[in-house]
């Protein structure tokens, strides 16, 4: 039996890639701090967002600009706020609401249009997010079951 080295050895690239990965990530939070302000408080887009805490007050306040519809992704926008309750109760004056959920949560209650999900097997996957942040290259794409 081979004697085992540790910590494991890895590929003489993996330093370089790491150094690079956080490399681009202060760049881009250098070059896009305070390019955008956001329109009722004027807080600054960090990487290109807006803090979450800013969207009850683009709801409620009109004018120009005002954000008068939402799809929400896989989650419920309240919950991880400090302005939960205050984002709750300008939720109900939205135009219009869409919900991209497999679960029923508090959101698809208040919304216009609750799309059916799509189980995973049952479509074809690439995995995008996982795939940016490994350190090799890879791809995988998976096939409807």
């Amino acid at each position: 039996m081979a004697a085992s080295t540790f910590p494991p050895r890895r590929p003489a690239y993996w330093h370089t890639g790491i150094l690079a990965y956080w490399f681009v990530n202060l760049l881009n939070l250098a070059g896009s701090h305070g390019r955008f302000l956001s329109r009722v408080s004027a807080h600054p887009a960090v990487i290109g967002k807006f803090p979450a805490m800013s969207l009850a007050e683009e709801i409620a306040t009109s004018g120009s600009g005002q954000i008068r519809a939402l799809v929400g992704i896989v989650g419920n926008p309240t919950l991880p706020v400090l302005s939960g309750a205050a984002l709750n109760a300008v939720l109900n004056g939205l135009g219009l609401m869409v919900p991209v959920n497999p679960m029923l949560t508090g959101l698809p209650a208040r919304a216009n249009y609750v799309p059916p999900p799509c189980r995973p097997l049952a479509k074809d996957h690439y995995p995008q997010l996982l795939t940016s942040l490994a350190l090799p290259n890879f791809s995988k794409f998976s096939l409807a079951l």
